[in-house]
């Protein structure tokens, strides 16, 4: 075990000035941090004990590309992975490869150095971190760093994914494209901090995007990628090489904060088997096992253990990479009673296994195992019962966590809804600022989508002049949005498409420096924008629409060289449609409480809001 790393802001600084001929690695850039886990990838094979390979085809929309164990080294103190051209049954085919963690990581910060392939395009380079179905822990994924060989800009991202059969995902709560501040040598430092809160990306120590995303906790594998064939591909500059010369996760004691994924069985909702809860494994009878829906004790799920013949049933969950200290496990409990056990047991964590039956209640009642000792890093949680037919238990609001401190209180976690009213927001508690550079964000599809929508921000502009703000508008055709700010402090509510549109225009209402609350608003055809709460114009009779399905979402531009294509960024090629009206410009300024819906917001709801 190591110490937690000293911050230093002076050294962070220093290492991301230009023209520096030598790389400062910056310290951890949040504070008490302790080392926990780390490969620095030395000697000259890859640890196996650690990591499983990336294997087999990958495909989709833009991706064609294999993955082969042959593709991954270890040597000079790196990871290396190779990516060339290779036969295939026969067929010349995209080859790359990568690592997969054998365990699972949970909340903590995660850093790795990275010298990705940019010769030539079609690599896809990436330090991150997902479920994987055949596991039942595919709950999100989150993106140190995708980054496109030859291109500079890095997508930092967080997906939730509330199926384990990969449908239902949550619009995304984080695309953000950044530029990549490469260090001389070609290398630079990525590295996240996943949190209660949601998730902090930096490169070279320095915050580059924030994902507010609360109270969603899963534990899961991290993976160090080079994948091959990602839209066009040059041949001719094969092989190339993406290394990566550590891997680091970091965790702290988080007291009151409970560590266990899904342990109210909320993620699962009614969407997918109620007899997989996600994050879980199951052993025994599995169908004397499901999630029940209704009131629960905690949201509107619970697990229910019982069934009309004998049964025997396990359900359990492991945690990894634990700081040694005592932990609490507790649980919301009732029971019909007269099974030969009922229980609640922790085990695999350094001590002697600990348990506490679960008792004959009609009423929700709470169960608790005290000070659990955790010398190894690691702990299994179980429920479990043998039973006869007719006998059951219900179990919600499972806990594992370090005491509160004193005076103190448990970290409430309220039961977590994907879907919501808006359906995408952010910056609510973190301001995005925007330097007029090739930063962005995408957001998705189905956000600002339908007969009638609502986009609401806090604009603070560094200058006036045309720039743009917030679109979802597709190159052509009759339905889409844009928000835009003109040179002369007027807004622009933009319907339709970059080839023809109707605008609804403001008065000017903004200048540099002078937050603005804005609120967009279309209704079938009409429109109107409020400015502090009170509106300014109104339009009706508009022959466009927001229903257009195919187009990501901007942020911070209005549409430009890169597009969202499936589930990667590319650059956008051939020539523009007749007509075209040239785009605005990349925001400068910073943009903060950003609220999408697919809906009208009606005029009580229009109201100031402080900026």
């Amino acid at each position: 075990m190591h110490s937690s790393l000293p911050c230093s802001a002076a050294l962070i600084a220093l290492a991301c000035l230009p023209g520096l001929a030598q790389a400062v690695e910056p310290a951890i850039p949040v504070a008490g941090y302790t080392l926990v886990h780390q490969d620095e990838f030395a000697g000259n094979q890859v640890d196996e004990r650690q990591w499983n390979y990336r294997l087999g085809l990958r495909t989709g929309v833009n991706i064609n590309g294999y993955n082969t164990k042959d593709a991954v080294t270890v040597g000079d103190g790196r990871l290396q992975i190779t990516c060339t051209q290779t036969t295939v049954n026969g067929k010349l085919t995209n080859a790359g490869g990568g690592l997969i963690s054998k365990k699972r990581y949970g909340y903590g910060f995660y850093e790795t150095k990275c010298t990705a392939y940019m010769a030539g395009r079609g690599v896809h380079s990436a330090f991150w971190q997902r479920g994987m179905p055949n596991e039942n822990n595919l709950l999100f994924e989150i993106d140190g760093f995708e980054l496109d060989s030859t291109e500079h800009v890095a997508s930092h991202n967080l997906y939730v994914y509330p199926s384990s059969k990969g449908f239902s995902q949550v619009p995304w709560p984080c695309r953000a494209n950044v530029p990549v501040a490469f260090q001389a040598d070609g290398s630079f430092i990525s590295g996240y901090d996943y949190t209660p809160e949601g998730v902090t990306f930096y490169e070279n120590g320095i915050e580059v995007a924030r994902a507010d995303f609360p109270h969603y906790c899963a534990a899961q594998n991290v993976w160090l990628t080079a994948l091959n064939g990602v839209g066009k591909v040059d041949p001719d500059k094969f092989p190339g090489t993406t290394t990566f010369d550590y891997f680091r996760y970091y965790n702290k004691l988080r007291p009151g904060v409970n560590l266990l994924p899904n342990g109210d069985f909320e993620y699962n909702l009614d969407r997918i088997d109620l007899q997989e809860p996600l994050a879980w494994d199951e052993t025994g009878n599995r169908n004397a096992s499901q999630i029940v829906t209704g009131s629960g004790a905690h949201g509107a799920y619970w697990l229910h253990q019982g069934a009309d013949f004998e049964f025997q049933i396990s359900t359990h969950q492991d945690l990894d990479y634990l700081l040694p200290g005592t932990y609490v496990c507790s649980a919301l409990v009732r029971s019909t009673g007269g099974q030969d056990y009922a229980r609640l047991r922790v085990s695999d964590f350094g001590g002697v296994d600990q348990s506490v039956d679960i008792p004959a209640t009609t009423a929700w009642t709470r169960i608790t195992i005290p000070n659990i000792a955790v010398t190894n890093g690691h702990v299994r949680i179980d429920i479990e019962s043998l039973g006869k037919a007719g006998q059951s238990l219900d179990i919600d609001d499972i806990r594992f966590e370090t005491p509160a401190l004193a005076g103190g209180s448990p970290v409430e976690q309220p039961p977590y809804r994907f879907t919501d009213d808006p359906i995408w927001s952010i910056g609510n508690d973190h301001p995005i600022t925007f330097t007029g550079d090739r930063k962005f964000y995408f957001f998705d599809r189905k956000v600002g989508l339908g007969d009638a929508i609502s986009v609401e921000f806090t604009l603070t502009p560094e200058r006036l002049e045309n720039m743009g703000i917030l679109a979802r508008m597709p190159k052509s055709g009759t339905a889409g949005w844009g928000v835009i700010l003109a040179a002369d402090g007027s807004l622009v509510f933009r319907l339709g498409s970059q080839e023809k549109s109707h605008d609804v225009r403001t008065p000017p209402v903004c200048a540099p420096g002078k937050a603005v609350r804005v609120a967009c608003v279309y209704d079938r055809g009409s429109a109107w924008i409020a400015i502090n709460g009170a509106v300014v114009v109104k339009a009706e009779g508009i022959p466009f629409t927001t229903n257009e399905t195919a187009t990501a979402g901007r942020m911070g531009d209005a549409g430009g060289v890169f597009q969202a294509v499936g589930d990667v960024m590319v650059r956008t090629e051939g020539a523009a449609p007749a007509g075209e009206r040239s785009l605005p410009k990349a925001l400068r300024g910073t943009l903060a409480q950003v609220a999408i819906r697919n809906r009208a917001l009606t005029m009580d709801e229009i109201a100031p809001r402080k900026p």
